[in-house]
């Protein structure tokens, strides 16, 4: 009998112990929860990323509702140095709308699907510019189901490659995805190059094997400026085997609120 007034005692005093800690539990999850609710943003166009340090880089076009429009407008200048005023259209989290790049007049437009006309070289180079190699470029890739790697923080290259290096850390990211706007189901594998320090794109880089011989191709990214608390590159650079082939240096920035996919058909 003993024994079993005992067994009884601690069998209602683990009951007790139990409903304390599920209290406690409760009263935990929705602390949690409440100071969430005091710090959560505007959800962001992207979603959930695996690169916030890049994604917040962008500012407010990447984080709040109304910001997903950006138009450029700035001078085109080919490699052998002829100028000539374009606008560049982007709005996330991938449409892009090419005006002035194209021989008469022709509109470059991207909405998202394969290119169902046949592109010049020249034509597919610069829509993969604006279309791939940027961040926003990167961020889509992750949420549509590229093959995405951070390969480390802080990278610098070594003495005996660039001796006495004392330019920006990287953070290096390998995406591995299909061209979206490419009928031949191309398969790419980019490097973009983050600066460490503030999260913004400085280069990418890959091989064009669809070529021969392969091209060594980088796209570079400088003169960064905030407008209105978003982040805009002020110069954009493709260059192939080490030659530059063609720059965008932005005139003039300004964000809005997403227009209709139609005006990217």
């Amino acid at each position: 009998m003993v024994t079993e007034g005992v067994t009884h005692m601690k069998h209602k005093q683990f009951l007790k112990n139990t409903k304390r800690l599920i209290v406690l539990v409760l009263l935990f999850v929705v602390a949690c929860t409440t100071s969430g609710q005091g710090r959560r943003r505007t959800p962001p166009v992207f979603g959930g990323s695996s690169a916030a340090p890049q994604l917040e880089a962008l500012g407010a076009r990447g984080q709040a509702q109304g910001t997903e429009l950006t138009r450029f407008v700035g001078e085109y200048i080919d490699e052998n140095g002829n100028r000539k005023m374009v606008q560049v259209i982007h709005q996330l989290p991938n449409l892009v709308a090419l005006r002035g790049f194209a021989p008469g007049g022709r509109e470059l437009k991207f909405n998202g699907n394969r290119h169902a006309t046949r592109l010049t070289t020249n034509e597919e180079a610069l829509l993969e510019v604006f279309v791939s190699d940027t961040t926003e470029g990167m961020l889509n890739s992750l949420q549509t189901g590229a093959a995405v790697r951070l390969l480390g923080r802080g990278f610098k290259p070594g003495w005996d490659v660039v001796p006495g290096y004392v330019g920006a850390a990287y953070d290096i990211y390998e995406v591995t995805a299909t061209l979206p706007f490419d009928g031949r189901e191309t398969v790419r594998t980019k490097f973009y190059y983050f600066d460490n320090t503030t999260g913004l794109l400085l280069s990418t880089r890959y091989d064009d094997v669809t070529v021969q011989p392969a091209l060594r191709v980088e796209t570079r990214f400088s003169g960064w400026r905030t407008v209105d608390g978003s982040a805009y590159p002020g110069r954009i650079e493709r260059y192939e085997n080490n030659r530059r082939v063609f720059s965008f240096v932005t005139g003039e920035v300004a964000g809005g609120p997403s227009v209709d996919v139609s005006n990217f058909r």
